[in-house]
């Protein structure tokens, strides 16, 4: 059957309109707030009448570490310092550690030395001494002049006046840095040369109310002189390379009583330094030294030659980049300071696991009796220098010794940058 369907009807739906009212809105009207200028009092300081700053310095370019390191001269000054307190008028100086690479102990007898610069450094901080006598704090040990102490009686040499210096005021030094102490890396150098270099840069200032800039060699000489005064207290006869080495960086050779050279490099050397942990005298060491040469001195002439022949060899082969030259010279040398008794057990220890880990050489650098040993990375073939540096001082670490890696860059800069 067909099924009927019914048609749907729609209704149509009646849609109402929405009456939407406008929002009046207020204008805010803004209050201008009225500042006040600030009346600052000048502030009188102790040192200000002995600096003549007739105009602000000129703001410079923040230089590198680098560049700090490798100026002769690295000092500054900053004064009108005023945050809720007095003036500061602070001067810095700033100095290198070093690694005797070969001659040590025969420098002292005219045998050229070939140093090195590294990238730990000391930085001295001067300022004005809230005492009447002036004080140094180094290496956990604080001193004033005049007490009876040898920090004490070297600090007071260093203070004396040169020439038309003049007396200055009582001052505060203190000096810190990541150079480690009493390890053959020519800290009390160090120290010595930054806290002549902050005293010239202080001393300059009161003159002629101007930089360094123009006064590099006469500042120099000055430092030097301070520097040794400071050495003579704490070692007797200091040949003068640690100075030497504080204030230039880079590689040099030394001649005692000359002047020192800049040695080219033609390519860089990454150079470990393991530290034994013992401490010894440099002063002893050195005047066991001279005892040798008074038991035979026919002998000692000849152990002289040896050095001098190391030394001369070893300039040849950094300038041509023989480096596993320069190792087995490294090697060569050690041996012949454990025959002058300059080495010690820690010492051998050292440089045994250097070799083992892949070392091209190593010796003990500086007085011996303890301190440090430094190894030349990178004798495996192709091996990467870096490399073979991390695993020397892995080495080192897991015989129960500390060392670091820096890298000495090629030419006659400092080298820049602890690797490990």
């Amino acid at each position: 059957q067909p099924v009927q369907r019914q048609p749907v009807q729609c209704q149509p739906v009646q849609c109402q309109p929405v009456q939407c009212q406008p929002v009046q809105c207020q204008p805010v009207q803004c209050q201008p707030v009225q500042r006040q200028p600030v009346q600052r009092q000048p502030v009188q300081h102790p040192l200000a009448q002995h600096l003549r700053l007739t105009a602000p310095l000129a703001r410079k370019r923040p230089r590198s570490r680098s560049r700090l390191r490798a100026r002769t001269t690295t000092s500054r000054i900053r004064t009108g310092d005023v945050v809720g307190r007095a003036v500061t008028v602070r001067s810095l100086g700033v100095a290198s550690g070093k690694l005797i690479l070969f001659g040590e102990h025969a420098v002292v007898y005219g045998v050229p030395a070939l140093v090195a610069g590294i990238a730990k450094t000391l930085v001295a901080t001067l300022r004005a001494a809230t005492g009447a006598r002036s004080t140094l704090e180094l290496d956990h040990e604080r001193c004033e002049v005049g007490d009876d102490s040898p920090l004490a009686r070297a600090f007071a040499a260093l203070l004396e006046p040169l020439g038309s210096s003049g007396p200055r005021p009582a001052l505060e030094i203190r000096v810190t840095g990541d150079l480690p102490a009493a390890a053959g890396l020519g800290y009390s150098a160090a120290a010595g040369v930054a806290v002549a270099r902050a005293l010239e840069a202080l001393d300059l200032e009161r003159a002629s109310g101007m930089a360094l800039v123009g006064h590099a060699a006469e500042v120099d000489r000055r430092v030097r002189e301070r520097a040794m005064a400071w050495e003579r207290v704490f070692h007797g006869n200091p040949s003068g390379v640690d100075v030497a080495a504080a204030m230039r960086g880079g590689v040099i050779r030394f001649v005692r009583g000359g002047v020192a050279e800049p040695v080219p490099l033609a390519r860089a050397l990454v150079v470990c330094v393991g530290l034994s942990g013992q401490r010894a005298s440099t002063k002893d060491m050195v005047e066991a030294v001279a005892r040798r040469r008074v038991r035979d001195e026919a002998r000692f002439a000849a152990e002289l030659a040896a050095f001098r022949e190391l030394s001369q060899n070893a300039e040849q082969s950094l300038a041509h980049a023989r480096l596993d030259e320069v190792g087995a010279l490294m090697n060569e040398a050690h041996v012949r300071l454990r025959a002058w008794e300059l080495s010690t057990q820690a010492l051998d220890e050292l440089c045994g696991a250097a070799v083992t880990a892949g070392a091209r050489g190593a010796k003990l650098t500086g007085k011996g009796g303890g301190g440090a040993v430094f190894a030349l990375a990178g004798a495996a073939g192709d091996r990467d220098d870096e490399a073979n540096a991390k695993a020397i001082v892995a080495a080192w670490r897991k015989v129960g010794y500390e060392g670091f890696a820096v890298r000495i860059e090629a030419g006659t800069t400092n080298g820049d940058g602890a690797l490990a």
